[in-house]
């Protein structure tokens, strides 16, 4: 059988040598000069400025001296055009991948340099050794690497407890578990080939993912033979010692360069192997969704669920918190290499208590029995193979799902250990929810809002500072039998203050120590969340003056080769703003709770990142200020707070579609149990109260008449009944229109304001400004009501 994937790889890749050019075979990134039209038209700006450059030199007066310089501006007029056209195709790229709302593909996208600069991976990175000695001969460097993933990777924690899978429990086999076991049909390997990426690294068979696509709609022989290879190692066969061995390459993380430690592996793996591991992980995840092996609290590579679900949980847990003035008292926990340390043979045991049958076990457990490694350093030497017996293979498509399910199996044994302790009992946070016939303890433990997990992302949370340090002991020594570590430096504890209401406040309380099975963790007072800044008193200052700053970063990324370059297309500029600097100052907004001023931080970046589009800067001694009604009229987009609101619906939305038990449904309409009621005054503004304020602002109610009550043109009466309707379509196309009356309204209103101080001013200009105030840094009368106009509109946001 290992003859015939052999056959099959030296065929494909003995036709890809002769029928396919080297230019197909270029690196992944693209370049601006990639496409045939745009090398043709640089080769013949270049022999025009060449031709050109001859002819000046046999006669040189002012006439062929006019032709040169000509010619040289060709050619930066070519580049110029090229580089546009490079552009063009990135941000349509990107706005596409926005329409189909593809997280996965926007963030690959994001990470994928332009190569505009052809910038490449740097030199060896000097690294100490185990004495902390600094190495620089490349040869020490790579047995450096060699060693340490060597012992990573079999080396088994002496906690471990083989035993402990016993406490789990044991699903019976139904009809799922016999679909898991039959054989993979052609469908579903053509499903998986359909889903490799392309321009991906090659594993150790040299063969690329592309290669694996070529066959017809009519006569898929590819995919047949791999189906036959894929049956005979479903049924016992060997399995090809290729699908098995990785190339490690070694990406850096954060913290000293020079630290082994610092950096993480990733497993460049064979794609022929990666079809067979993407069946299998197809039909796992459905049969896991469909039989709730996952609990409610993971959110990590699973459909329907995202970063900022759990974003939303964090910050809507801590606003019903303040609300009933309960401090809620979170630790956000750091494993040690999680992947690395999954003991595979007690995986294989998890599997099993989980309902999976012994035939997709045995065919698992091939991709890792008898694996092999090697090392590949960024000058591209490879170390010596040595053997791989621990952990989970990063980079293979199954290794997300195998660690939810085998994570899944201490969470289990965890709740069971917290309903058996009273004070951890009491001090959980409950919502107010109908009371179940025939609940017991345990189930109430597990419908407590208690963890946060996104992948080995984990955090908990309790109403005490005891109940949290008894929390922490059970779960360090449940992670401990299955051979987790968790990092006592990296695991951080958060006190989510309420709010004081005698003034002045009193003194800060003393600094929180949570002890736990001998680790001592420390408290701060921010942390950083899946991307968003989580901090003690639920304030968005700090996480939009982060957001701001990853917004310049983007426009500084393209400053030489799109926004410096005084002659490049507008629209293009306008488009890639919106792209990439926008969604980065907006990132998790639909999670937020923002006050007006707020609003108005994001309005000045937004202000000013427009003006960087239009052309207007201080360095540059033109700088003149356009009021920011006017940059959105000149640019053609709305508001940031209209945005902001927009995508709060929008996310609203979706939620109110979740099922019942999903965890961000809960919280959105729930309500804590226990502490004290909202008080007199104003009640502080919380999300319900800002998405209130949204529908409001978007004439939610535009159209409905008592007999016959709408929300956003959906015929229902209550919002979260009219999202639901057909898919949430006619919600979605509801709030795009209110986001538009919103617009209108707000612009007619800043055109009124304006005309309003031209009369006290008594100027007897042009009633609209908006339309006719100058733009590009043009003079004319009208520069100074400009700059007025816009200082009246910061005046108004600060009051």
């Amino acid at each position: 059988m290992g003859s015939e994937e052999a056959h099959i790889t030296e065929a494909l890749l003995g036709a890809a040598e002769t029928e396919l050019s080297e230019e197909l075979r270029r690196r992944r990134t693209p370049e601006w000069n990639m496409t045939a039209a745009a090398r043709a038209a640089l080769a013949t700006a270049l022999d025009k400025r060449r031709a050109a450059r001859h002819g000046f030199k046999a006669r040189p007066n002012a006439a062929t001296w006019r032709i040169l310089k000509a010619a040289c501006k060709g050619v930066k007029a070519t580049i110029a055009t090229s580089v546009y056209d490079h552009l063009e195709g990135y941000v349509t790229e990107l706005e596409a991948i926005y329409q189909d709302r593809d997280m996965r593909g926007l963030y690959q996208h994001l990470k994928r340099s332009t190569g505009l600069s052809g910038r490449q991976a740097g030199g060896q990175q000097f690294v100490t050794d185990e004495n902390g000695v600094l190495l620089r001969n490349k040869d020490a460097i790579l047995k450096r690497w060699r060693r340490f993933f060597n012992t990573l990777l079999n080396s088994k924690s002496p906690t471990l407890n083989p035993d402990v899978v016993e406490q789990v429990m044991q699903r019976p086999a139904t009809r799922a578990t016999r679909h898991l076991a039959a054989v993979p049909d052609l469908e579903e390997v053509e499903a998986a080939t359909k889903g490799l990426g392309n321009w991906k690294a090659v594993g150790p068979d040299l063969l690329a993912a592309e290669l694996l696509k070529v066959d017809g709609d009519d006569e898929p022989v590819v995919l047949e033979r791999l189906r036959a290879i894929f049956v005979e190692v479903w049924n016992g066969g060997e399995m090809p010692q290729e699908w098995k061995d990785a190339i490690i390459k070694v990406l850096y993380k954060k913290g000293d360069r020079s630290n082994c430690n610092n950096y993480r592996g990733i497993s460049l793996l064979s794609h022929v192997g990666k079809v067979l591991a993407k069946t299998i992980t197809n039909r796992l995840s459905a049969f896991c969704e469909a039989n709730e092996i996952l609990p409610e609290e993971q959110c990590g590579f699973r459909p329907g669920r995202s970063t900022v679900c759990m974003l939303f949980v964090v910050r809507r847990l801590q606003e019903l918190g303040r609300r009933r003035r309960i401090p809620l008292y979170m630790c956000f926990i750091d494993l040690q290499k999680a992947y690395d340390s999954v003991d595979r043979e007690l995986l294989w045991k998890v599997l099993a208590r989980a309902g999976i049958p012994g035939e997709m076990i045995a065919v698992i457990r091939k991709f890792h029995v008898g694996m092999r490694a090697r090392v590949r350093t960024d000058d591209g030497e490879l170390s010596d193979w040595f053997p791989v017996t621990q952990g989970l293979r990063q980079g293979c498509s199954m290794s997300p799902l195998l660690f939810n399910v085998f994570f899944a199996a201490p969470l289990e044994i965890i709740v069971t250990r917290f309903s058996q302790d009273e004070v951890i009992v009491r001090d959980l946070v409950y919502l107010k929810e109908e009371e179940r016939r025939g609940e017991g303890l345990l189930d109430r433990v597990r419908r407590a809002v208690w963890g946060r997990l996104y992948a080995d992302d984990a955090g908990v949370v309790s109403k005490s500072a005891d109940g949290l340090a008894r929390m922490m002991t059970i779960i360090v020594e449940v992670f401990r039998e299955f051979g987790l570590t968790v990092s006592e430096r990296k695991t951080e504890t958060l006190v989510m203050r309420v709010k004081e209401r005698q003034r002045p406040p009193p003194p800060p309380p003393p600094v929180l120590t949570i002890e736990a099975a001998g680790q001592r963790y420390a408290q701060t007072t921010e942390f950083r969340y899946l991307g968003g800044l989580v901090n003690e008193q639920g304030d968005l200052t700090r996480e939009i003056n982060h957001r701001s700053k990853a917004a310049w970063a983007c426009i500084k990324r393209y400053a030489t080769e799109l926004f410096d370059r005084p002659g490049a297309p507008f629209r293009l500029k306008a488009r890639l703003l919106q792209a990439e600097a926008v969604e980065a100052l907006l990132y998790g907004c639909m999670t937020w709770s923002p006050r007006r001023n707020h609003y108005g931080m994001l309005q000045t970046t937004h202000h000013r990142l427009l003006l960087r589009v239009i052309g207007y800067r201080r360095k540059r001694g033109t700088y003149r200020q356009l009021s920011y009604a006017q940059a959105l009229k000149r640019v053609g987009c709305q508001s940031v707070e209209a945005t902001v609101r927009q995508r709060r619906l929008l996310f609203a939305g979706a939620v109110a579609r979740q099922p019942d038990g999903r965890l961000p449904k809960r919280l959105m309409f729930g309500e804590l149990v226990g502490g004290e009621g909202p008080g007199q005054g104003n009640p502080e503004q919380n999300w319900l109260t800002c998405l209130k304020d949204d529908m409001k602002m978007f004439e939610a109610r535009y159209g409905s008449t008592t007999d016959k009550p709408s929300v956003f043109g959906v015929p229902k009466l209550v919002w979260s009944e009219a999202a639901k309707v057909e898919g949430g379509v006619p919600w979605h196309a509801g709030v795009l229109q209110g986001a538009e009356r919103f617009m209108a309204s707000w612009h007619k209103g800043k055109e009124e304001a304006s005309r309003q101080r031209a009369i006290k001013r008594g100027d007897s200009g042009p009633k609209n400004s908006l339309d006719t105030a100058p733009i590009n840094g043009a003079g004319g009368g009208r520069e100074e009501t400009a700059r007025e106009e816009s200082k009246r509109e910061e005046t108004d946001r600060v009051t």
